[in-house]
């Protein structure tokens, strides 16, 4: 089919006003040119403009112009085009028809092809809710991405897609695993403050209630934290703290704020056995190696346990692989020999920190006995 590009560009530039009718006038430009790469520049720009985010507005740019050249687009940029062009098809069949078609022009690329697949992933979690065709889009992508090099252009937003479904799916142990990968190949800088919120309340909860997370240190660590910082929602910064250092009275402080989420108060119970849990891998964390022998009435004042549940809690966080140990009934001990490795925070380093002061110091008194020792042993 035979189209009048220019004529089409001209007529916008036209009924535009005055700042959208240059940008226009510079497509037509770039395209008399054939100028094909600044032209793509231009492009991945241009569809962006609010005006166009309406009435079909993309899906005329593309018939009556991105169509007439497509073939002169690199296939990641050309994918990228798509991907802010699908969303204004309303039904659902015009919508995979193109996507077809976009994945037939794409397929020898493997990244164009991993974002053509997560573009249809975002549509079908967005319109469909295919639970069997997410999983299969899912698990489509991440064989591609398993096959190129170093993190690409796509790995945030498949993060992003693989996320947004186990959140739907109410599964918050993936969630946050996911999600943690999203924010690792996402800068905060590049995130609209609303979905820096989202993303920080989302992850914070489901820290909290999915089951096998205790390690807090990576998020507490990210900035994006910082966007609840002086806002309604900053308390659950200060939870995930009390978490991390396993502070049962904190815990209990900030019931009043937790309380409100409910989410997190359908799990209190959940929520106290993971704080106390927490609370005993600190415990062990914090004890040298040779003060690791301590009373059930240690345990009991630190976690705020009756002294006859100490006992099925140690053993909960040895089963769980938490801390290594053993239990002596007979003398109330707890004999702790090893804890589960965690992202550290400031607090925790300084108690490293202090440790490794405390071994050296015993190094140098094992050395020192040992040249005072022997003079004594060669003279023998």
């Amino acid at each position: 089919m035979v189209r009048d590009v220019s004529g089409y560009l001209r007529s916008k530039e036209r009924t535009a006003d005055p700042a959208m009718a240059e940008k226009w006038a510079k497509l037509d430009e770039l395209h008399s040119k054939r100028l094909w790469h600044q032209l793509t520049i231009q492009l991945l720009s241009f569809v962006k403009e609010p005006s166009l985010q309406k009435d079909r507005l993309l899906i005329e740019l593309y018939e009556n112009f991105i169509q007439e050249f497509e073939l002169r687009i690199k296939t990641l940029s050309f994918m990228e085009l798509c991907a802010l062009i699908v969303v204004q098809y309303e039904k659902p069949s015009e919508t995979y028809v193109f996507l077809d078609n976009c994945e037939k022009r794409v397929s020898g690329d493997p990244v164009a092809l991993a974002l053509c697949k997560i573009t249809r992933g975002q549509i079908n979690l967005e319109k469909e809710q295919d639970v069997k065709s997410m999983k299969v889009i899912l698990e489509d992508v991440e064989q591609i991405l398993k096959q190129t090099d170093g993190i690409t252009e796509v790995h945030g937003r498949f993060y992003l897609l693989q996320s947004s479904f186990y959140l739907e799916q109410g599964n918050l142990t993936d969630y946050y695993k996911s999600a943690l990968k999203f924010l690792g190949c996402t800068s905060p800088r590049d995130l609209p403050l609303s979905l820096q919120k989202e993303n920080a309340k989302n992850l914070a909860v489901s820290s909290l209630v999915a089951d096998g997370i205790f390690n807090f240190g990576e998020l507490l660590a990210h900035p994006v934290l910082d966007s609840l910082k002086r806002t309604q929602d900053e308390w659950l910064v200060l939870l995930m703290k009390a978490f991390n250092a396993g502070d049962v009275n904190e815990f209990e402080a900030l019931k009043k704020k937790w309380s409100t989420n409910k989410l997190l108060a359908e799990n209190e119970s959940k929520l106290r056995t993971k704080v106390t849990l927490l609370a005993i891998m600190e415990m062990t964390f914090r004890r040298s190696a040779n003060e690791r022998q301590v009373s059930f009435e240690d345990v009991a004042k630190v976690t705020k346990l009756p002294i006859e549940q100490v006992e099925l809690y140690v053993m909960k966080a040895i089963a769980k692989g938490l801390i290594v140990g053993k239990i002596d009934e007979v003398g109330k001990k707890i004999y702790m020999t090893w804890v589960q490795p965690r992202v550290l925070d400031t607090n925790q380093i300084g108690t490293m920190i202090t440790r490794l002061d405390e071994w050296q110091k015993d190094l140098e008194k094992a050395q020192n006995m040992m040249k005072k020792d022997a003079s004594d042993i060669l003279l023998y």
